[in-house]
């Protein structure tokens, strides 16, 4: 089963995007701030969805953390929708940015 590390402080919409990935089949490590998404990269896992507003690490700093370590896709979602932050996204080895509102149905 495929596993996701998804990394947001919002509980709302962690728990929304838990319950839709886990319904699609997906295994999903849930961490609310970006010290304890650290602690899941000891795991397998195939996909990374951050956001950048973390607390205790930013997302940037957990991109960098996770291309360091491990060969793991990394997506961004977060509401931070200038260019500037999207191309730091892209500059710490992110593989998408997705800004936040976006569709929640899978």
């Amino acid at each position: 089963m495929p596993t996701i590390l998804l990394a947001e402080d919002d509980a709302a919409l962690r728990a929304g995007l838990e319950f839709d990935l886990w319904e699609e089949g997906y295994r999903i490590l849930s961490a609310g701030n970006g010290r304890d998404a650290v602690m899941f990269l000891e795991q397998a896992v195939d996909l990374a969805l951050l956001d950048v507003n973390l607390p205790g690490m930013d997302g940037f700093t957990l991109c960098m953390e996770i291309k360091k370590e491990k060969n793991i896709l990394v997506i961004f979602l977060t509401c931070r929708d200038l260019e500037e932050d999207e191309l730091r996204g892209f500059d710490c080895g992110a593989d998408d940015y997705v800004t936040k509102p976006f569709p929640c149905c899978f």
